[in-house]
């Protein structure tokens, strides 16, 4: 894995280039999700590691990780990190998982945060698991008593189906932030290349579906979307899931994912305390103020129970992780309507705050002069 830092970071690479080694490699959540529309490509000079970023406040914030063979893993960080800093850019990654943490934290050279869970869950245990949630079962039946049926569609009638894209449109019209636009944004559903689509049908219409993205070198699969229409029966999306894993299982898959969650850091236990900073910003975004129901995201996968929750990390070159870098990543991955949102929101909650201590106030003055 030679070759010194250049310009190469400039150049994009061929598109197939990098499916390629995302075939080989891949085995980071996020490595499917960098052929997305908008995430820019950096090809190592041997032609086996690849980047995905984006550009954003002089830093090139990663998609995940590099990917390449796990051995390679600190090298080619390494090497990216030099071609960034030639070009003036500092480096985060955000969406990594644990080896890359190891690889750079350890060294003292890089800080991170625990910025979310990924639930996981193995598809052979999956029958074994579900015979023991008697909640989960009777929102499945709930959904057959309905009349709603799960079967795999082509990507090619997917993308044609008037009724699917009807769906799709009805969620996205319902949820007021897309969290992370290169995970959950329209382009989750416009590129179904390597993705398996399972679609919830109520007589001739779609009711709801879910995308399935492969992760090649951990032999594991994750729901990428799950987009439900507001008049889809209770437990359509349940029995969604039911049937993806089932799939899973059934091709040998070893792990099964619903995906980041972000905000999540509750069930982890070996991972360490995030900074004061952060544990309150995480506070704050997990109010009834913000535009986006993290918790409630994060209950409705702990119903199906995973068997782990592993940690998903943001990591910053830099000693301390400060609130640029946050800002920064925030930036890089989430829709910028949403940040407007945030700022409206988190103003609003300063309003109330203040004008909730001047009424405090009013009312102790008051007593005191009776």
């Amino acid at each position: 894995m030679k070759g010194g830092p250049s310009q190469q970071a400039l150049i994009q690479p061929d598109r197939e280039q990098v499916r390629r080694v995302i075939a080989r490699h891949g085995w980071n959540v996020c490595s499917c999700q960098i052929d997305s529309p908008g995430i820019l490509h950096w090809l190592a000079p041997c032609g086996d590691a690849a980047v995905g970023y984006v550009t954003r406040a002089r830093t090139h914030v990663v998609a995940g990780a590099p990917i390449c063979g796990p051995e390679h893993l600190g090298h080619v960080a390494q090497e990216w990190e030099q071609i960034s800093a030639s070009m003036g850019r500092r480096v985060c990654y955000f969406g990594a998982m644990q080896p890359l943490c190891t690889q750079l934290v350890t060294k003292g050279t890089h800080s991170a945060i625990a910025c979310g869970a990924l639930p996981i869950w193995n598809p052979d245990r999956w029958c074994h698991n579900l015979n023991g949630n008697r909640g989960l079962k009777a929102q499945l039946r709930r959904a057959r008593n309905s009349g709603v049926t799960v079967c795999e569609w082509t990507p090619e009638r997917a993308m044609h189906s008037n009724s699917l894209w009807e769906c799709h449109r009805d969620w996205r019209s319902r949820h007021r932030m897309a969290p992370m636009a290169f995970v959950s944004g329209t382009a989750g559903i416009s590129e179904l290349r390597d993705k398996r689509i399972f679609v919830a049908l109520q007589g001739e219409q779609v009711v709801a579906f879910l995308l399935m993205i492969p992760i090649p070198a951990r032999k594991g699969w994750m729901s990428e979307l799950f987009p439900r229409r507001h008049t889809a029966p209770n437990g359509s999306v349940e029995l969604l899931v039911h049937h993806a894993i089932t799939a899973a299982q059934s091709a040998g898959s070893n792990m099964f994912t619903l995906g980041f969650s972000p905000l999540s850091t509750s069930k982890l236990s070996n991972t360490p305390a995030n900074p004061p900073w952060v544990q309150a910003a995480f506070r704050f975004a997990q109010t009834k103020y913000m535009p986006y129901n993290f918790a409630g995201l994060e209950r409705f996968k702990q119903k199906f129970r995973p068997e782990e929750w592993e940690p998903v990390y943001c990591i910053s070159s830099e000693a301390n992780f400060s609130i640029r870098s946050a800002a920064v990543t925030l930036c890089a991955f989430t829709e910028k309507q949403y940040l407007s949102k945030v700022v409206r929101h988190a103003m609003a909650f300063k309003t109330r705050q203040i004008a909730g201590n001047l009424r405090l106030y009013t009312n102790l003055d008051n007593g005191s002069q009776t």
